[in-house]
């Protein structure tokens, strides 16, 4: 996927995919959140998939994944995810 320089307005269906794999992440679903979050990015990329994208990848204990994520997460958001990855036993 192509990293966005800057965020372009997401479409209604791009938002509600973020939002419904953030509610799959808060529930312990990480799989469903990547899933979602892999497919918000298809319609459109944004830093917050990669974020979400990220953030399920250390929920499920992948790394590589999740450090490739997180080259792709805005600059602001870097801490937040790196601080939730060690919440969940990851160091990014």
């Amino acid at each position: 996927e192509a990293r966005p320089r800057q965020e372009a307005p997401l479409p209604p269906e791009v938002i509600a995919d973020l939002d419904a794999a953030e509610r799959a992440l808060r529930a312990g679903r990480a799989a469903e959140a990547r899933r979602l979050a892999q497919r918000s990015l298809i319609m459109q990329p944004s830093f917050r998939a990669h974020a979400l994208l990220a953030r399920a990848h250390c929920k499920l204990r992948d790394l590589g994944n999740a450090r490739a994520a997180l080259r792709s997460v805005a600059a602001r958001d870097r801490a937040a995810v790196t601080r939730a990855c060690r919440d969940d036993g990851i160091e990014l």
